[in-house]
C-alpha cells in the first residue's frame, strides 16, 4: 500500500485506511441504517450498500464473517484488505478495475469502499437484457470484451472467481471494468487449470453466440492462435459448462419444482390451482402479471392439455435444455389442476426466444456436447433463422 497517500482513521471503534477522510461523512456514524436503506444486495456473511459524500456515490462491501473459522481467518487476513490490496495492485498493472477508495475493520469486520462507475450496468445483466442481439450493440460488445479478455489474461493475474457478473461496462464506450477482486492473485505462471477456469467466462455467451463469433472473440483475445485451437478450446469450455449443468441437476430440480430457486415462481391461482410460472435470465417472470391477477392465462397463451406426469416431464426437460442454453418450444407457465389435468401455457409467438442465426450442424452439435446422443432430427423446426427443439417428448440426456 502507498501509504503517504493514505491516512489512518479510528472512529467508533474501526480502524480507517482512507486516501481522502471525509468519505466517511456523513454516512459513516449512522451506517447501520443507511446500509438497510440503500441496500444493493446481500447475503448471509456479505453486503453491499450505495453511500454518498459530498457530491460523489460510492459503494460499500461490508463482509461479517459467522463462521469460526472465517472469524479466525478475518482476524488475522482482512477479506477487504485483500480485496484492496488487489484492486490496486491491478490497477497499476494496468488492468480496468474500479476505483478502491479505502477500507476499514473492527474486529472480524471490515468494510471496503470503492467510487461508483458512471453511466454503467452489470456485464452479465446488460448481455442478457439487450433485446436486439443481431444488433451494432452486440458486436460493439464482443469487440470490447475481447480488449479486456486479451488484457486481463495476458497479465499473469489469476481470479478464482472470474465471471460476467463481476464486471462492469460502460454504456457509453462499452468498456469493461473489474469491480470484484477478493482472490485475485499475481502469478509467475498461470496453471492450465487456472488459465481454463478463468477462459470459461466466455462461456456465459453459449446461448447468444455461434461458433463462428465464439472462435472469433477467443482469437482476438488471444486465448487461442488459430481457428482450429480456437474451435477446440471453445467446445472445451462448452463441455465444461455441460459436466457443471448436470452435476447440479438434482438439485436445480428440487428447487424448479418447490419454487426455491430464481428459475420460476410457484404459488396457488384464485381458482386454488398449483402454478408454476418461469422467469426469464435476467430474473422477469416470463408471464404478464396482469394476465394471471386476472385468470387470463389460458385465454392469452397457446395450452395444452397433459396428465401430471407428463406436464412434469415437459417442463423438467425445458429447464434441462434452457440450462444448456439450447433453444427449444418453451413452456412459460404449467398449471396444475389435478393430477390428471395439467396444462402447459406457450407464447404464441417466439416459441423457443431465437436470439442467434445457426445451422443445423452446428445446433447439433451443441446437442451432443449437452449430452442428447439420440437422433433428434425429427423434433428441429427452423425459426427466424434459427433452429430450436420442437418436441420434448422422449427427449433424453446421457
Amino acid at each position: 500500500m502507498e501509504a503517504n497517500r493514505f491516512t489512518k482513521v479510528r472512529d467508533n471503534g474501526w480502524e480507517w485506511y482512507l486516501e481522502d477522510p471525509s468519505i466517511l461523512a456523513p454516512w459513516f456514524h449512522s451506517w447501520k441504517q443507511i446500509a438497510k436503506k440503500n441496500m444493493v444486495k446481500s447475503s448471509r456473511v456479505r453486503a453491499v450498500f450505495k453511500v454518498e459524500a459530498g457530491k460523489a456515490v460510492y459503494y460499500v462491501k461490508y463482509n461479517y464473517p459467522v463462521s469460526l473459522t472465517s472469524k479466525i481467518h478475518s482476524s488475522f487476513i482482512s477479506k477487504s484488505k485483500s480485496e484492496f490490496n488487489s484492486s490496486r495492485l491491478l490497477d497499476k498493472q494496468g488492468v480496468s478495475v474500479v476505483e478502491a477508495c479505502g477500507w476499514g475493520r473492527r474486529g472480524t469486520e471490515s468494510m471496503l469502499i470503492t467510487r461508483e462507475l458512471g453511466d454503467s450496468a452489470n456485464a452479465r445483466t446488460f448481455w442478457f437484457s439487450v433485446e436486439h442481439m443481431y444488433s451494432p450493440v452486440k458486436k460493439a460488445f464482443l469487440d470490447s470484451f475481447s480488449d479486456f479478455l486479451r488484457n486481463f489474461m495476458s497479465s499473469s493475474f489469476y481470479h478464482p472467481d472470474f465471471h460476467l457478473g463481476n464486471l462492469m461496462i460502460n454504456k457509453t464506450d462499452m468498456n469493461f471494468v473489474l469491480v470484484d477482486t477478493h482472490g485475485v492473485e499475481k502469478k509467475k505462471t498461470l496453471r492450465d487449470s487456472q488459465y481454463f477456469r478463468m477462459a470459461r467466462i466466455v462461456g456465459a455467451l453459449r446461448g447468444e453466440i455461434t461458433d463462428m463469433e465464439a472462435c472469433d472473440l477467443i482469437l482476438k483475445s488471444g486465448l487461442a492462435k488459430d481457428f482450429a485451437a480456437a474451435d477446440a478450446l471453445w467446445y472445451r469450455i462448452l463441455a465444461a459448462e455441460a459436466a457443471e449443468i448436470e452435476k447440479l441437476w438434482n438439485k436445480r430440480e428440487k428447487q424448479i419444482i418447490a419454487g426455491t430457486g430464481r428459475y420460476c415462481r410457484v404459488f396457488k391461482t384464485a381458482e386454488g390451482h398449483g402454478i408454476s410460472i418461469r422467469n426469464s435470465i435476467s430474473g422477469n417472470s416470463l408471464v404478464d402479471r396482469k394476465v394471471y391477477l386476472r385468470g387470463k392465462l389460458e385465454e392469452t397463451y397457446d395450452q395444452v392439455k397433459l396428465n401430471g406426469a407428463e406436464a412434469k416431464g415437459l417442463w423438467l426437460t425445458s429447464f434441462r435444455l434452457q440450462f444448456h442454453r439450447i433453444p427449444h418450444r418453451m413452456p412459460i407457465a404449467w398449471i396444475r389442476k389435478d393430477n390428471d389435468e395439467n396444462v402447459l401455457l406457450y407464447r404464441k409467438s417466439n416459441p423457443g426466444y431465437i436470439r442467434k442465426i445457426e445451422k443445423i450442424g452446428e445446433f447439433l452439435k451443441r446437442c451432443r456436447v449437452a449430452g442428447i446422443r439420440h437422433d433428434i432430427s425429427g423434433k428441429l423446426a427452423e425459426y427466424h433463422g434459427g433452429v430450436l427443439i420442437s418436441d420434448l417428448n422422449n427427449l433424453t440426456f446421457r
